[in-house]
Parts: C-alpha cells; structure tokens; sequence
C-alpha cells in the first residue's frame, strides 16, 4: 500500500453542519458563526444564540444561479485502522461527499456479501480508503476495484467481524454525542494546497 491509502472499516457515521467565517490565517481561535450537531437545528456559533432550523435558513440553500450553500455538510466517519488496529474519526466535506454517497450505497447493496451472522455488514469489511488529487485539493476515495478490474475490497473473518460489530456498538453513543465541529476544526480533506 501507498501512504496516501490505508485499509479501514466503517463503524459509524453521523451528518452535521457548519458554516464558517471566511478562512482567516491569523485568527487564533476561529469560532464558527453556526454549527448543527444534527444538521436538522443550530447548536451553536456565535451568528446564531438560539436554534434556528436548518431547511429554513438562507445560509443553507442553494442561490438561483448554482452556487452552493455557505452552509457546508459534514460528515463524521469512525473508522477503524486495520494497521494500526486503532479507530480515529475523519471528516468528508464538500468534494468528498459523492465518494462517500458511492462508499455507503456501495455497502448497502453488498451487505449480504459480507456480513457475518450477528455482525454488520460495514464493520466485517476491509475497505481501501485513500487520498486523491483533484487540481489543488485533495478528496476520499473508496475505490472497489483497482486498475485492472480486481476487487480491492475484502471481508474479514467472522472474529474479527464480531470483534469490530462490538467496537462499534460500544463507541456508537459516544461517537454520537461528540461535537466535533468546535473552533479550529477548520481543516478540511479537500483542503490541503500544493
């Protein structure tokens, strides 16, 4: 494997919002002017002191000539690191959002394949996940074939299935309650400049 690709399992994933100041170098501790925990209702930021509905917010729409939303989606991911045989949380922002829409359909059409009786489908298999450049930014990949048509994708064995199905149900209600859009999580995957 390359550095820019290591082998993972989904354990959980969880959908937020945050919408930022313009990127400032010399701001110390950015804090972001709203955020959702939920993507459903603000949580914080320091536009917005009370809640404020996400659908109804002009922040979070679509202009009528095609520009985004300032608005950006987030989503968390808990992986685990089959190297490292440690989970850590990454973030899929912006571009790298229709790689992890593939990712999930992906497992959801396959997920008889892999699962493993009392295990699920996403944590009983080893998914190549890596980096890729696109002009001057940098996206996730979840490629399931390499260059030759091979399946890059494996199913683990049953242990391992139960052993990883277990971490995910034990770190599923912490990994939930984290707010992981607080100030200087400005970093983004697609983010990284040349």
């Amino acid at each position: 494997m390359s550095k820019d690709e290591i082998r993972v399992s989904l354990l959980a994933m969880k959908y937020s919002r945050v919408l930022w100041d313009k990127y400032n170098p010399k701001a110390e501790n950015p804090e972001p002017k709203c955020k959702s925990s939920n993507g459903e209702i603000s949580t914080g930021g320091n536009l917005y002191k009370q809640a404020q509905i996400c659908a109804q917010c002009k922040f979070a729409q679509w202009s009528k000539d095609g520009t985004p939303p300032l608005c950006n989606d987030v989503y968390q991911l808990l992986m685990w690191d089959h190297q490292d045989e440690f989970p850590f949380i990454i973030s899929a922002k912006r571009t790298s959002i229709y790689p992890l829409r593939k990712l999930k359909t992906a497992l959801k059409m396959t997920a008889r394949k892999w699962a493993w009786p009392d295990t699920v489908a996403n944590a009983s298999v080893s998914i190549l996940m890596k980096t890729k450049q696109v002009e001057n930014y940098w996206v996730l990949d979840f490629p399931q074939r390499d260059h030759r048509g091979a399946p890059l994708w494996q199913r683990l064995p049953e242990e391992k299935s139960l052993e990883l199905t277990k971490v995910a149900y034990d770190l599923s209600k912490t990994f939930s309650e984290l707010d992981l859009n607080e100030p200087g999580d400005q970093t983004e995957t697609e983010a990284t400049p040349n």
